[in-house]
């Protein structure tokens, strides 16, 4: 059977079959062929016409204008292929070009992946955020954590071993390296590399301290009582103002929802994670949506301003409406002739 009847067997036409690049099944794999054959079993004639797109399938694409250049007028001898019936579902019924146009998702399809790689992250973020709050539940149960006096007085981290403030100073930049300190640049980058290599967290170190210390494994060292009080007037010197506050809807990985204000000039909430206070854990945060603009909040503030200084005017203006009657009774009385009588 050759290609044309063939396709018209399957359901596709043969000028769907003719266009350039059309993806077909040699049909020489099972044998089934016609005129001489090279060691693949393709046509003598066609060979030089077809262009090997996969050899592991012996998938072809038939180039029509290298059979014209070749003479050759028998199409059905050339097209002598079985298609695949994969590539007839995948296909368009419009293929240009030479390329196999790949049948587009649905709207419902789109939204099922889009869902699916939301939960897949956060739930990544979730266990993220328990494999920490593990460790710090670690350290506190351990009592490891060191007080500032003794990070100062040199002793190591409880987490790595090394000095947590080793008073080598601070790394120059890099470009600023000697060729002695680039080489003990690299050999402290290549020993903490050795030391974390799964950990996926932050570096820190200490002013006046050349030792790096692991985000994961390593504790933090506590903020002394100036540093406490230099960002608490920070943040007091910033009066929280809610109508300047957008209001976010957060879905976890739950199910649960939480509200989250984040202030109107952040285009969405930074955390990955949010405390659900039903499950009382640590969840991944799915999607999140707006429900109140800060726009709208301080549109709404305005307003009940401005009715709070039109009701204070109406009661000014009550309250020497008042004065004025009591003013002209009194001047009344002060003028009566029972007491000037008198």
């Amino acid at each position: 059977m050759c290609g044309s009847s063939l396709a018209a067997g399957r359901g596709v036409s043969p000028e769907s079959v003719r266009k350039p690049g059309f993806v077909a099944q040699d049909c020489c794999r099972h044998g089934r062929h016609h005129g001489e054959t090279d060691a693949r079993g393709c046509d003598g004639r066609a060979r030089d016409a077809c262009r090997v797109d996969d050899p592991v399938d012996d998938a072809v694409s038939i180039d029509r204008s290298g059979v014209l250049a070749g003479g050759i007028e028998d199409r059905s001898a050339i097209l002598c292929v079985e298609l695949s019936h994969v590539d007839i579902l995948r296909s368009s019924p419009d293929i240009e070009n030479g390329v196999t146009a790949v049948a587009k998702l649905t709207e419902e399809q789109k939204a099922a992946r889009v869902a699916k790689r939301q939960m897949t992250n956060a739930l990544r973020e979730e266990a993220g955020a328990h494999r920490n709050e593990a460790k710090r539940q670690e350290w506190r149960d351990k009592g490891m954590y060191l007080t500032r006096e003794q990070a100062a007085a040199g002793e190591l981290c409880r987490g790595c071993g090394l000095p947590v403030i080793d008073n080598l100073g601070n790394w120059p930049g890099t470009m600023y390296l000697t060729p002695e300190e680039k080489a003990e640049y690299d050999a402290d980058q290549a020993r903490y590399k050795e030391m974390h290599p799964d950990c996926e967290a932050h570096r820190w170190s200490m002013s006046g301290s050349r030792a790096t210390h692991c985000g994961f494994c390593c504790l933090p060292v506590p903020m002394s009582p100036e540093q406490y009080e230099n960002i608490s007037k920070i943040l007091l010197s910033s009066p929280r103002r809610e109508e300047e506050l957008d209001i976010w809807e957060r879905t976890l990985t739950c199910g649960h929802v939480v509200e989250q204000r984040v202030h109107h000039t952040n285009q969405r909430p930074s955390f990955s994670t949010a405390r659900c206070p039903e499950c009382e854990l640590t969840r991944g945060v799915v999607s999140s949506a707006k429900t109140v603009e800060a726009a709208a909040r301080m549109a709404e503030a305005k307003r009940k301003l401005d009715e709070q200084v039109t009701r204070a005017e109406r009661e000014l203006k009550k309250a020497e409406k008042v004065a004025a009657e009591a003013r002209e009774k009194l001047a009344k009385l002060k003028s009566s002739p029972e007491r000037t009588a008198t």
